[in-house]
């Protein structure tokens, strides 16, 4: 593609993303504690809901789809931000590079200008990649420390005297530190994935666009060797904060001896985070949005006014209107009718990606935990492989060898989207191995396959029904991130991914060719969420009353 070796392109493109991960992750990791401290101090709270929903935005908004809006609002209205790229053109040629990062590369030339110029074109795409993970921060931080407020040691602190500020900050947070370190280095490799997708938007030059520029051109040596380099640097970022976290937990010495409030201790030390009824709403929101979601899908030539494939140049790149409500596209097609039957394609892939994923993820887990030994091992030692993979690098390099399409999309997400229900299962299958229930079956000489899949499987099944339902949200951001990049859907198929495409070119003009099928996506992504959280919360023992 460059003419250059992979290596050497590499290496000239990496410091880019490192510095865009770099400073989305502080940000991300900055106002996610906050959050979650907020969070925390009054669980139950309107305080408390509204960290929560922030944070279910966070998970459920397409990244590109914010891109987009963040550009048109703060660089094409305001005139906030800089525009695509690193630096403006005057800059650009003028600028010596020392160290690949543009904001020590800018503040080493001495020239002021030169590097608020930088900080004006980063701090956009900084805030949106960082949002990803400002929410996943929030969310298991927040978890964290409601799991430590109905601990002795905090009871103890309380009875002290000590205020819930002063509990919060001294006792509670330095303990879920070693959690943070984890979520963090997580989370830094998660964003090494979102970077694709922002990179493409705002033209950053990092492996993000160098990627997208090797599928567009076929590249695959380039392709192949960014993937590698990809997961080598996703299994750093994960090693490092297991080890840490190993470290964190073995230094406190308090975490060893923590136990959870029994209801015999006095109710006035509980902090109760009062979570019955938001849980019976959560899963009545999330069923509802899910029920008018398929509805659409299903009964799409009723309510679609007008047909989605037929062109109106006449009446092209029309604004919302009393005739087309959400305006129409650069061929004349309305936009409504093109969102109504976008939920069918997006469906019918979210099911094929979850009928591969289900029943594979479950036969690894309940053969590695039934049989055990070498055949455990090798079977978890390859699902880790493949849980190390970045998902959305992978699932584009296996569509630029299988070709677009429905089917190959499905693949290739499918191929990333296994291996948490594998562990699952297989740490289900552990805690049954030994019970009585099996026990008695194997008393009545049922063993082997029948034992697994008769009596193992569904027992299993609930919390795989759980965990597809959880991993919905992302499965359908993930298709239409292939949808944005041409390696999804094809047109004239109206898919809500390559809608987005095909509306971030007129973005500035016609902002609604974007913002409807993107916010179809926000819409799907957020029900299936909220129904995941639900059924969650429903099923777990833990979280009863």
């Amino acid at each position: 593609m460059t003419g250059q070796p992979v290596s050497s392109d590499l290496m000239h493109t990496f410091p880019a993303t490192i510095e865009l991960a770099t400073c989305a992750i502080l940000f991300g990791a900055f106002f996610g504690i906050i959050l979650a401290l907020l969070s925390v101090y009054k669980p139950g709270s309107w305080l408390d809901n509204i960290v929560r929903l922030v944070s279910l935005l966070g998970y459920s908004v397409p990244i590109f789809w914010l891109s987009l809006l963040g550009l048109l609002l703060f660089y094409a209205v305001l005139h906030w931000a800089g525009g695509p790229g690193r630096l403006d053109d005057a800059y650009l040629y003028t600028m010596e590079p020392r160290t690949g990062f543009v904001l020590i590369d800018t503040w080493l030339s001495g020239d002021r200008d030169m590097f608020f110029n930088a900080i004006r074109h980063m701090w956009l795409p900084v805030t949106v990649l960082g949002l990803l993970s400002m929410a996943g921060i929030t969310r298991l931080l927040r978890a964290s420390m409601l799991g430590e407020i109905n601990k002795e040691y905090v009871i103890l602190a309380r009875s002290k005297g000590a205020g819930r500020v002063r509990v919060l900050l001294c006792h509670v947070f330095p303990n879920v530190f070693g959690t943070l370190i984890t979520v963090l280095s997580l989370s830094y490799a998660s964003m090494l994935e979102g970077a694709v997708l922002t990179e493409t938007v705002f033209a950053w030059p990092g492996v993000g666009r160098y990627l997208t520029t090797a599928l567009f051109a076929a590249d695959m040596p380039a392709i192949l060797g960014l993937d590698v380099a990809d997961w080598q640097q996703l299994c750093a970022a994960q090693c490092a904060g297991r080890c840490v976290d190993l470290f964190t937990r073995s230094a406190n010495p308090v975490s060893l001896f923590m136990t959870p409030l029994t209801p015999e201790q006095p109710a006035l030390a509980r902090v109760a985070p009062g979570r019955g009824a938001r849980r019976v709403t959560t899963l009545s929101v999330g069923t509802v949005l899910a029920v008018i979601l398929l509805l659409a899908a299903l009964f799409a030539p009723w309510l679609a006014p007008f047909d989605p494939n037929i062109q109106h140049i006449e009446i092209r790149l029309m604004p919302p209107s009393a005739q087309h409500w959400l305006g129409t596209d650069g061929f004349g097609r309305d936009l409504l009718s093109r969102v109504i039957y976008g939920a069918r394609p997006t469906l019918l892939l979210v099911s094929l990606i979850l009928l591969l994923t289900i029943p594979f993820g479950l036969l690894i887990g309940i053969s590695a935990g039934y049989l055990g030994g070498w055949v455990e091992r090798i079977l978890m030692r390859f699902t880790d492989i493949v849980l190390s993979l970045p998902s959305l690098v992978m699932a584009l390099a296996l569509v630029a060898i299988l070709g677009p399409g429905l089917m190959n999309g499905a693949l290739a997400l499918a191929f990333t989207s296994w291996p948490p229900f594998s562990r699952q299962a297989r740490a289900e299958t552990l805690a049954l191995r030994r019970s009585d229930y099996l026990a008695a079956a194997r008393m009545q000489g049922i063993g082997g396959f029948r034992l697994m899949f008769g009596h193992i499987l569904p027992l299993c099944m609930p919390s795989a029904v759980v965990r597809a339902a959880l991993s919905l949200g992302g499965i359908i951001l993930s298709s239409a991130g292939l949808g944005f990049l041409g390696m999804g859907i094809q047109p004239p198929t109206a898919e809500w991914g390559s809608m987005v495409a095909e509306g971030s070119k007129v973005i500035f003009d016609q902002w609604w060719v974007a913002a409807a099928p993107g916010g179809a996506i926000l819409f799907a992504s957020l029900a299936f969420n909220l129904l995941g959280d639900g059924l969650r919360d429903k099923m777990d023992t833990r979280h009863g009353n």
